[in-house]
Order: structure tokens, then sequence, then C-alpha cells
């Protein structure tokens, strides 16, 4: 299953994008499942489909935010932190801060608000990537998007995002309101 992954494993980065603002639900990303934040789960499944190096781009403050030992806490300026900035750019911003386009080739986000992304799916994406797609992304079996791209670094930071070339259908929802993370909370601490 895993055909190709790990020839391509070490040049993967990780980028979770993590605003303190939501306007639906107060504190959205760093709202505990179990007995982690969103934001810190987000890291974790990075971490554990094999990403070794991930950088989280937030405006929580870190003991709020509880990130893992191995995220790279990034403090976005107020330039990052607003709700229109769109995520493609605060990627780019932490890429180019970082330098990360000299070191690797492909680019991992995930959105805080999909907790339905498992290692396992992250690592089915991976292999699409594998095979040469320039983008893969996630999307519910009701064809909206569920938080994770996959992508070729270069081709991310020269093109729009939302260009498809490849996809992945999970179970799953992101997280808007109080309704979906009382729902999601009661799945995810039921499995």
């Amino acid at each position: 299953m895993d055909s190709g992954i790990e020839n391509i494993l070490g040049e993967i980065v990780g980028i979770v994008c993590a605003r303190d603002g939501s306007q639906r639900l107060k504190d959205k990303n760093s709202r505990m499942i179990g007995n982690e934040t969103l934001v810190s789960r987000a890291c974790r499944t990075l971490y554990q489909a094999g990403i070794k190096e991930i950088y989280c781009a937030t405006n929580i403050p870190k003991k709020k935010a509880r990130l893992p030992v191995h995220a790279t806490y990034v403090m976005r300026d107020e330039s990052q932190s607003e709700a229109s900035i769109p995520l493609q750019e605060t990627v780019k911003w932490v890429v180019d801060g970082h330098k990360l386009q000299e070191r690797f080739k492909y680019i991992a986000t995930l959105m805080p608000n999909c907790p339905f992304i498992m290692p396992h799916i992250v690592r089915n994406s991976m292999e699409l990537l594998a095979k040469g797609k320039k983008i893969v992304r996630t999307y519910n079996f009701d064809g909206d998007e569920n938080g994770l791209i996959l992508a070729d670094l270069g081709y991310y930071m020269d093109n729009i995002s939302d260009v498809y070339t490849g996809s992945v259908h999970v179970f799953g929802f992101e997280i808007h309101d109080i309704a979906d993370y009382a729902r999601a909370s009661e799945i995810l601490t039921n499995i």
C-alpha cells in the first residue's frame, strides 16, 4: 500500500494553520477533543503519518495551543491573522519565512477543524502524490473539502491550490459551529 511513499516521505513538510479568532465558534482551534486541542491533534496526525517536520502557524498562545513537542510554533503576525487571509497566503508566508522550499519538495497542510483526518488518510493521499499528482485534497462523501491538502511545493507556491488533480474521499466533516463540535467530540471520544 505504501509504494513510493517511503521515497518522498523525507521530502514532505507539514503545515497547520490555526487562527485564534473563529467567528462562528469561539476558540475553535484550541478546543479539546479527548485530551488534546484540535490544533495539537492536526500536528499529531501529520507526525504519525510519517511527516517529521511540522510548522504550526497560529496566533493562539503556546500554552493554550498545547502543541506536541515535534511541532514548531510559528506566531502569526497581525497581517496573517485576519479571517480574510486565504490559507494559501499563510502557507506561503510560513514557507518563505523558513526557507522551506530549499529543503522540501512537497507540502502537507491540515486544518485543525477537520479532526476526522487520520494518519492512514494522510498516507493514502501521499500515495497519489508519490504517483505524480501535483495536488491531492480530501473531500467528504457529500463532496465538501475536508481539510487536507498535499502538494508539490513548487506547484503550490506558483499556482492556486484549488486546481484539481487528485482526491481522497473520507468520512467526516469540518467543525464550524457548536453543533459540529459536539457531534465530532461525541464520535471521536467513542471510537
